[in-house]
């Protein structure tokens, strides 16, 4: 029994060996500000997009990333790769020409903004009331900048987050701005403007407690399969749609739950089906 024992140890010690901690910012170096992040050697966000992420393995953004970072490996049951936002860290783009952040086609993957953002929190009050600017303590934030009618950049279809993974987990984000929109502007049909897009069949995905605004779709569903889909205490407004999701001829979609989400505030997207 005792080399039964040793031998479990063993393996769960090799399961988690390789797992890292890494720190990203836009350029590298030695890192100062945030609080994890703080004083730490971080990689380019260039240097990580180039790399395959090992299961287990912690990542943190660092500041600000003005350029679309893309996760290049996945994690496994019970060692997923987790991406956290350290404080004030966010993704912060003119317009997202594509996509903002890249999921890829990865599996177990959790991004974790920091700060529940969802219905009744004090991050929610705070992203109602300034919902371009950056409130003490909030963090987590995945930004188009100046994209919208009345901005510099009006783009075609284009994503805050695309993913086409399972197991993949979305929470305490704020996901804003994809395009900023008024009354009479034909941009934004369908999900062309979404603040998550689902580009697979994707199963087992959770988005909770995020705010998500001035989207043409909250969340948006793609046409393939999909088991266990989850959305719950979001906040969804200037928006078209909120949660968008369907299939193909022959596809089929079961166990979604959507439950405690507020939707509001379509009034900026009149004009569009």
């Amino acid at each position: 029994m005792k080399r039964l024992c040793t031998l479990i140890l063993a393996l769960a010690w090799c399961a988690t060996a390789h797992a890292a901690t890494t720190y990203v910012s836009q350029s590298g170096g030695t890192f100062s500000g945030g609080t994890a992040c703080n004083g730490q050697t971080a990689i380019s966000l260039a240097t990580f997009n180039g790399s395959t992420p090992s299961p287990g393995d912690h990542i943190y953004w660092c500041g600000i990333l003005t350029s679309e970072p893309i996760i290049g490996g996945s994690g496994t049951s019970g060692n997923p790769i987790t991406i956290t936002f350290d404080t004030g860290a966010r993704i912060s783009i003119p317009v997202f020409t594509t996509i903002g952040f890249n999921f890829g086609s990865h599996n177990y993957i959790v991004v974790d903004g920091g700060t529940p953002c969802g219905p009744g929190t004090t991050c929610y009050a705070a992203e109602s009331a300034n919902p371009t600017g950056y409130p003490s303590g909030i963090t987590g934030i995945v930004e188009a900048t100046a994209s919208g009618t009345a901005l510099a950049h009006q783009p075609g279809p284009c994503q805050a987050i695309w993913l086409a993974g399972s197991n993949v987990e979305i929470k305490n984000l704020i996901i804003r701005n994809v395009y900023q929109h008024t009354p009479g502007d034909g941009h934004g049909g369908a999900g062309d403007y979404s603040g998550i897009y689902i580009g697979g069949a994707e199963s087992n995905l959770l988005v909770h407690d995020s705010d998500i605004h001035d989207v043409s779709a909250g969340i948006q569903g793609g046409s393939g399969p999909a088991v266990g889909n989850t959305f719950y205490n979001n906040a969804l407004w200037n928006i078209n749609w909120g949660i968008s999701q369907g299939t193909t001829t022959g596809q089929t979609q079961s166990n979604l739950t959507i439950r405690n989400n507020v939707f509001g505030s379509t009034a900026n997207w009149d004009g569009l089906a």
